[in-house]
């Protein structure tokens, strides 16, 4: 089980579901963080995105497995484009994993916790799989209409990084909408 703040844990379910709701999929629902029992459904035909992120108050990772089924169901081309093929699902895998961390980095801003992303890594091949190597490693899973999403979040923390309290607001633009820098 993870070592990490209960509270960074939401943030990075948060960050996954806010995600897929850009893409217009609203029946995304979080089953359970480190299950023994759950597996992929397009097993043999796993697509998975890794991406860094280093800062002086947080650094880790982001790798998430996907199917076929859930890319084809999730990619925001899905209107446009009759058949989605290999190359469509490897750069949306690539941007999820892309729009995760990034969604995270807004998140974790009220906080005072800052870092930058690296580029995502995409690889695709039967039973990916990563080690459990680390402490603080936390493997999500989520339903997306009858298909199984998997996220793996690792993260060290400085000491002195906090997600105590409530987010700050660093700034509020007119109309309501907040804006943190």
């Amino acid at each position: 089980m993870a070592t990490l703040p209960p509270k960074l844990l939401d943030l990075v379910r948060d960050s996954v579901t806010e995600l897929f709701g850009a893409a217009g999929v609203s029946d995304v629902k979080y089953l359970a963080e480190n299950p023994a029992s759950l597996t992929l459904v397009d097993g043999d035909a796993t697509f998975s995105a890794s991406l860094g992120f280093t800062g002086e108050q947080m650094r880790g990772a982001v790798v998430i497995f996907a199917g076929p089924a859930l890319l084809a169901a999730t990619n925001p081309q899905r209107e446009f484009v009759q058949q989605l093929t290999e190359t469509d699902h490897a750069d949306w895998i690539g941007e999820m994993a892309n729009q995760t961390v990034g969604n995270l980095k807004r998140l974790v801003a009220g906080y005072r916790v800052e870092f930058l992303l690296s580029t995502p890594t995409v690889v695709r091949g039967k039973e990916l799989a990563l080690a459990k190597s680390a402490d603080n490693l936390c493997v999500f899973w989520f339903n997306i209409g009858g298909q199984q999403f998997k996220a793996h979040f690792t993260a060290e923390l400085a000491e002195g990084a906090s997600f105590d309290g409530e987010p700050e607001v660093v700034a509020q633009a007119a109309g309501g909408d907040t804006m943190l820098f």
